[in-house]
């Protein structure tokens, strides 16, 4: 098993736009964060995003049932960079 160099942890967050993404990075036994916008199986290790976002996602009818739109990934990502800098 290989695990995550100690420096890292905390520095490395998982944005995808794509389901699988928490299941690539195994994130159930590497404790990635992970922002899953499609349901709240990680939860535990889940990456909150905005209620304005999540509000537009759930307002937005999707392309395929398996993928978000990158405009949301985009802004969720850089709505969590900006609160990481501020800590």
């Amino acid at each position: 098993m290989v695990e995550w160099p100690a420096a890292w942890r905390g520095r490395v967050s998982v944005f995808g736009s794509w389901d699988v993404f928490p299941y690539i990075f195994n994130c159930d036994r590497s404790r990635l964060p992970v922002w899953p916008a499609w349901e709240p199986r990680f939860a535990a290790e889940e990456i909150p995003a905005r209620e304005t976002i999540m509000a537009l996602m759930r307002d937005t009818t999707p392309i395929w049932d398996d993928l978000t739109y990158d405009s949301f990934l985009f802004h969720a990502t850089a709505d969590y960079l900006h609160q990481k800098h501020r800590a």
